[in-house]
């Protein structure tokens, strides 16, 4: 019974071990390599391309960004001389008033001097213009 028990086990030990190498070798529902390369191969491409358009975003953003960066600085400068452009025609303001008011009494006095002239003889008027000319 020793020996029937012992072969009993043997070809028992046997018929798995072919079991599973039959199963191994069929692969028990692996895929085949031909299956897996392509996948790989569809995949390694999907990886290339997005790559490709990873390069070529980061290239776009970069530009962008200089782009934007340019704008920046234009609109800083247009910004810096609007200011002083502002400045400017305040300051020009202010002058054309003084001058206009300036100009307004200068044709006030000028009416008045021809409503009523100076009226000199001829030693006053010498007098007048060697007191006017001779300052220090």
């Amino acid at each position: 019974m020793k020996t029937d028990l012992k072969s009993i086990l043997l070809y028992a030990i046997c018929a798995l071990f072919l079991a599973s190498l039959f199963l191994n070798i069929r692969g028990c529902g692996r895929e085949s390599y031909d299956e897996l390369q392509n996948k790989y191969d569809a995949k390694q491409k999907s990886l290339d391309s997005l790559l490709y358009a990873n390069t070529y975003l980061k290239k776009e953003a970069k530009e962008l960004a200089d782009a934007i960066a340019k704008r920046d600085n234009t609109i800083m400068d247009l910004r810096l001389k609007a200011d002083s452009v502002s400045r400017l025609v305040v300051a020009q303001t202010q002058r054309a008033d003084r001058l206009q008011r300036e100009l307004d009494k200068t044709d006030e006095e000028i009416k008045k001097l021809r409503k009523n002239p100076i009226k000199r003889d001829d030693k006053d008027l010498i007098d007048s213009f060697k007191n006017r000319f001779n300052k220090p």
